[in-house]
């Protein structure tokens, strides 16, 4: 069984013996849309079949500017399918980098001011370097590294199989963060050193892990005085935004009162933000005082909802730390979502996908 824009197939074959015994059929062909491997439908062991309704809504967008209130105007009118999205550090954030298409999808940089576009390389998760110059990014063989301005070629600086995404690089350059599937542990969250000596050519120290848990330890982000670090987990059963001292020692605590997502800090340094699941951007006031990271009770940053791409990044914020790049939903996918439930479902599929015998 499996979905392709928006229609559930199903194509049988024998488990003792190599091959399908038949095409592939389609069976329900008004799921919603699928994107970044997550599937609008579930099945239970007795034959009950579980979907969201819809229609294979457009796999492209635009990216919109989005302040606190809600307000939204065009940023960048080409519609791709984006993901990732991520300012340049300077003041002005001129530059945005992004990623169009499924997976290792082509690294664009987009100049706002300008209204000009990049493209880099192939890979996915792209970071800046604190000098915005540079670019890291994941790829099928680790970590790579490109110049932000389109020049030169890429360059490889971790050999790693298992790299999942890419978190941040610290303020001063001499850390990058980034989540690495375990073996026994999902996802986990690591530090390597970082010399910036040869911008062009980096090189990058013996990874260490930071945080290990049983479930999944996702996007390191470096605060921006370089002394935490904020990433989610799902360690508790359901997935929180946690804060912890870097290097350490030191505990994390969970900062986000409920499921979270994807911390992104401000720079004014007593901000944080993040998502609420498939719910709006949420910001939790903090400060520091001594060793101890001291967190108010979360609240709602802007009640507008960016369109959520599977499981990836879909938002980024400005350095002004007053609005945000953002991906924006489609009007017949907004509200409640519509769901189906279907009896004796394995029945049906037998008798429109035979197996034969």
């Amino acid at each position: 069984m499996y979905v392709n824009q928006g229609t559930l197939f199903a194509r049988p074959f024998d488990p003792g013996k190599p091959g399908f015994l038949g095409p592939p059929q389609p069976v329900i062909s008004d799921l919603a849309a699928e994107s970044g491997g997550y599937l609008p439908v579930s099945f239970s062991e007795s034959g009950e079949l579980l979907y969201q309704m819809g229609h294979a809504s457009r796999l492209a967008w635009p990216v919109y500017w989005m302040d606190s209130s809600g307000v939204t105007r065009p940023l960048f009118t080409t519609e791709g399918y984006y993901s990732t999205p991520r300012f340049s550090p300077d003041p002005a954030g001129q530059f945005l980098a992004l990623v169009s298409g499924e997976g290792l999808g082509q690294i664009l940089v987009y100049d706002w001011k300008n209204d000009i576009t990049a493209a880099l390389t192939k890979g996915s998760w792209p970071i800046w370097s604190p000098d915005g110059r540079h670019l890291a990014f994941a790829n099928n063989h680790g970590i790579g590294w490109v110049r932000s301005d389109g020049s030169g070629e890429p360059y490889q600086i971790l050999e790693r199989k298992n790299v999942f995404a890419l978190g941040s690089v610290s303020p001063d350059g001499r850390y990058l963060a980034f989540s690495e599937v375990g073996a026994d542990t999902l996802l986990d969250v690591w530090v390597a050193p970082l010399d910036l000596s040869n911008s062009d050519r980096p090189v990058l120290g013996k990874p260490q892990l930071v945080v290990g848990s049983r479930g999944q330890d996702v996007f390191p982000m470096f605060s921006p005085d370089g002394k935490w670090l904020a990433y989610f987990s799902d360690e508790s059963g359901r997935y929180e935004v946690y804060v912890r001292p870097f290097p350490g020692p030191g505990a994390a605590r969970s900062v986000s009162a409920g499921v979270g997502i994807y911390p992104v800090w401000s720079s004014n340094g007593h901000e944080l933000l993040f998502s609420a699941g498939g719910g709006p951007i949420m910001v939790v006031e903090y400060h520091v005082s001594g060793d101890a990271f001291i967190a108010n009770r979360p609240r709602v940053w802007s009640s507008a909802l960016p369109r959520q791409v599977g499981t990836l990044a879909s938002w980024a914020l400005h350095p002004d730390g007053k609005r945000v790049a953002m991906f924006p939903r489609d009007a017949e996918n907004d509200g409640a979502p519509r769901l189906a439930f279907l009896l004796n479902f394995f029945d049906e599929l037998r008798r429109r996908v035979p197996v034969g015998k």
